[in-house]
């Protein structure tokens, strides 16, 4: 829903509404605070005809337009400097004009006049000396009384500061709203696997969840569920299983997995995702194919060498090559002695006789490969492998990252399957008021899970940037 986008966008930049709405009231609080205070005094008069005049409709509109005559009277600057003269005040006739206010009441015979001025004392003075004055212009046919003297003003009438606080605070909110909205769209990561399906054509497989997992040496230990949370488990079953089924009805041979950009978690759903497939029951190997910065040897506890570049440079030790490792059924290839020149590597024949000698050698191969965006290498491999699978990460991948990779994949004839969205904040499933394997439910904060006593499956137990 909208509403639903709307209400991420506005938690996600809690921060920036937040912070605005605070400064705004600061800055409203302390103005309000280092602002003079106003006082404000009235005096109200009654303009009446004498005594014996025909109420007519022509007098009425004479008596009308005169009172109109006294309001703008009133305010004048010659009448005003006549008054500071009576009161010998030491003020500027044009700032004291404009500090006076002269209005009809209504439909009334009335005259409100009011000044306003730092001084209480001062502005009533004034109040009740620009009253008796227009008494003294009067004219023989109206009869000018006061009404109401002004008394001096107790409280003063600026700043209004129970008004302006909750004012203040409203104008903060609506502003960093409009700010955090600004920013929203002036940031170009993606924050929810619906922005993502709704901006390429590729399916979404998967939605991968933040998670962590216990750091471990190098001892290859693979176990789902020892130090990892079930929501992250059963996103990579979910993932396993689409992949199993893809749009063609049958599962890729050879699928390469990258990203867009470095640091999206590529190789880390590569390893996993091996596992859960071999979980499945399927013959799984994954290759090291990102001669540049190989780190699958770290995530299962393996030696480097020798790998995928001396199995190209001669095919024949590939038996002796592979690895098994903690997980049945999973067997890997790491990359192997270092190259200067990890493209030409590519171009070599013997590259062509390992895909297909590890194709006829397992059900699923699974090829890591550097970023598509950084590096030749992807899109050399990418033309040779039946599919890829493309890793976007939350809050950092742009759409702009992700179709340019897609299309630079299309370029070479690539068939891209699906993308995995890693680590992904959005609502789902309460994996932790289930209970799986048996186990009972989880009590307790989502973040810190009650494990089960059973092992169940469970990718690399060390988490990985790559």
């Amino acid at each position: 829903m909208e509403l639903n986008r709307y209400l991420a966008i506005l938690n996600r930049r809690k921060w920036i509404i937040l912070v605005t709405a605070v400064v705004t009231l600061a800055v409203v609080a302390l103005g309000s605070y280092m602002t003079t205070p106003t006082y404000t005094a009235s005096t109200v008069l009654r303009v009446a005809p004498q005594h014996g005049i025909n109420s007519n409709y022509a007098e009425l509109g004479y008596v009308d337009r005169l009172m109109s005559t006294y309001v703008e009277l009133v305010k004048s600057t010659p009448f005003v400097a006549e008054v500071m003269g009576k009161l010998h005040l030491q003020r500027d006739p044009f700032e004291v004009s404009s500090a006076v206010k002269a209005s009809l009441v209504g439909t009334t015979q009335l005259i409100r006049i009011s000044v306003d001025s730092a001084d209480p004392a001062q502005a009533a003075a004034i109040a009740n000396a620009l009253a008796a004055l227009l008494i003294e212009q009067e004219r023989g046919d109206t009869r000018i009384v006061v009404v109401e003297p002004a008394g001096v003003p107790r409280a003063p009438t600026k700043p209004r500061l129970m008004m302006n606080l909750p004012l203040g605070a409203v104008i903060g909110l609506i502003g960093g709203v409009g700010l955090g909205l600004l920013f929203e769209n002036l940031d170009p990561a993606l924050h929810s696997s619906a922005d993502l399906v709704s901006a390429v054509t590729v399916p979404l497989l998967g939605r991968i969840p933040r998670f962590k997992t216990r750091n471990r040496s190098r001892s290859g230990e693979i176990a789902l569920g020892n130090g990892f949370s079930p929501s992250a488990t059963e996103a990579f079953l979910g993932l396993s299983a689409n992949v199993l089924s893809s749009n063609s009805g049958t599962c890729p041979k050879t699928l390469l997995v990258s990203s867009a950009e470095p640091r999206a978690g590529k190789s880390t759903v590569l390893v996993h995702l091996g596992a859960a497939l071999a979980q499945a029951g399927r013959q799984v190997i994954v290759v090291d194919g990102d001669l540049r910065g190989p780190c699958l040897h770290h995530l299962l506890g393996l030696s480097r060498v020798p790998g995928l570049a001396d199995v190209v440079l001669d095919p024949s030790v590939l038996d002796y090559t592979l690895r098994e490792t903690q997980i049945r059924g999973l067997r890997a290839l790491t990359a192997g002695r270092p190259q200067t020149n990890p493209v030409g590597l590519w171009h070599l024949p013997g590259v062509s006789e390992v895909i297909g000698k590890l194709a006829e050698a397992a059900d699923v191969v699974l090829w890591d490969s550097p970023p598509v965006l950084v590096a030749a290498d992807a899109a050399l491999l990418a033309r040779m492998l039946d599919g890829v699978l493309l890793v976007v990460a939350h809050d950092q991948s742009a759409i702009k990252q992700v179709n340019l990779a897609l299309a630079q994949l299309g370029q070479v004839g690539a068939t891209t399957v699906g993308i995995v969205y890693n680590r992904s904040s959005e609502d789902m499933l309460d994996y932790y008021d289930y209970p799986h394997n048996g186990a009972k439910p989880a009590k307790g904060p989502p973040n810190q899970p009650r494990q089960a006593k059973t092992k169940s499956m469970s990718p690399v137990s060390r988490q990985s940037t790559a």
